[in-house]
């Protein structure tokens, strides 16, 4: 018989700067009821990305070794309804209750951190916010997921667990590009669905997020400019700091160019 593991299905570790434990303290102890986790501090880190996170939510996965293979045949796409019900029971119970739980164990911890959002946890660099994010590990990738951009709806935290488990399918059917070992996921205009997974080239860090991939499709696309980023995915000035790439990298050098000649 299969064992019904009631530990969660999310491994989750809250990462932060050291020096900003003492203010965070609140929000961390309100996402570690929960969603249970350790607390990393870090120091000074230096990225090769302009994303700025004052709050990471780092998730990983567990599961029995008994219900692993059933479901990356699921994530596959190798178990399709039909194949999912001609299981025997106690695996087709396994994954089922697998899934359920990872849905709650999301809804609820993105729910928290959007409430806490709203009720004003935010730190400032300058005059920008920096990001609240989840990370979740992808094989030797990982996958940031704002959760604080100034478009966040109430959607969006009812759409995450979907959208997380569409891309846990599209990792384990598609694979990802080789070089694609840092990811953020982004909503559509309408900011209802989690629909797109920016995957920078290693020319695209520095200047722009050159490629994403479509959730929905697995289709893979590639962006010539920050402006075409910008015309697509319509981002806002006041969360530059919120993407793998600035979005405005171009006109910030523009006007650094501008004053350096006047």
């Amino acid at each position: 018989m299969i064992a019904d593991n009631a530990q969660p299905v999310l491994n989750v570790t809250y990462r932060f700067a050291g020096s900003d434990e003492k203010g965070l303290d609140r929000a961390l102890r309100a996402l570690q009821a929960v969603a249970p986790g350790d607390r990393q501090a870090w120091g000074n880190r230096a990225s090769a990305t302009d994303l700025l996170t004052f709050l990471e939510v780092a998730l990983g996965l567990s599961f029995t070794l008994a219900v692993k293979p059933a479901l990356t045949k699921y994530f596959e796409g190798l178990l399709d309804t039909e194949s999912l019900k001609a299981l025997g029971a106690e695996h087709r119970l396994a994954v089922e209750n697998w899934l359920g739980r990872l849905r709650a164990e999301l809804t609820l911890l993105a729910t928290q951190a959007h409430d806490l959002i709203a009720g004003g946890l935010k730190r400032l660099w300058g005059d920008k916010e920096e990001a609240l994010a989840f990370v979740a590990f992808l094989g030797s990738a990982e996958c940031y997921i704002v959760l604080n951009d100034a478009r966040m709806s109430e959607a969006l935290v009812r759409d995450l667990p979907c959208a997380f488990k569409q891309l846990l399918g599209l990792v384990a059917r598609d694979g990802l590009p080789d070089d694609a070992h840092v990811l953020q996921l982004y909503f559509d205009r309408s900011a209802t669905r989690w629909k797109y997974l920016f995957a920078p080239t290693a020319h695209g860090f520095g200047n722009y997020i050159d490629r994403y991939i479509e959730l929905d499709s697995g289709r893979v696309y590639h962006i010539k400019s920050n402006g075409e980023f910008r015309r697509l995915f319509d981002p806002t000035p006041d969360d530059q700091l919120k993407f793998l790439v600035n979005p405005f990298r171009d006109v910030m050098r523009d006007v650094v160019d501008s004053v350096d000649s006047s």
